[in-house]
């Protein structure tokens, strides 16, 4: 067994949800690492180090979504963009409002209202 997969397993009590098994193997992918999964997901490596070692400060609600977006193809169904990957919609809700475009404003919009919003206000 490779290293994250050890450390998920170690810390998880041998029992990690499915998606933080996801963010383990593909941390332990050849040519993978824990920084290069993080700037697929939108996270930083010691966040990753952290959820697999079970000790993440913060709720895992949006980081689990960031995960099954980028690593397990799951989609979610926006009001604007239609169906988009999951990790999509966290990276979109995380955005300050900006008026540069009709989009952004759209998308500020409708996040704030959406049954997939993950951010507080």
């Amino acid at each position: 067994m490779s290293a994250s997969m050890n450390r998920a397993n170690q810390f998880w009590n041998n029992n990690p949800p499915d998606w933080v098994i996801a963010l383990a193997k593909a941390c332990d992918e050849k040519g993978q690492s824990q920084k290069k999964v993080g700037a697929l997901i939108g996270y930083s490596n010691s966040g990753i180090n952290q959820v697999l070692g079970n000790r993440y400060p913060s709720d895992l609600t949006t980081f689990e979504k960031a995960v099954r977006g980028a690593l397990m193809n799951v989609t979610v169904q926006c009001p604007v963009l239609d169906s988009i990957p999951a990790n999509r919609c966290v990276e979109i809700q995380r955005r300050p409002y900006a008026n540069t475009n009709q989009m952004r404003v759209q998308l500020f919009q409708a996040c704030r209202q959406c049954q997939h919003n993950t951010t507080e206000g």
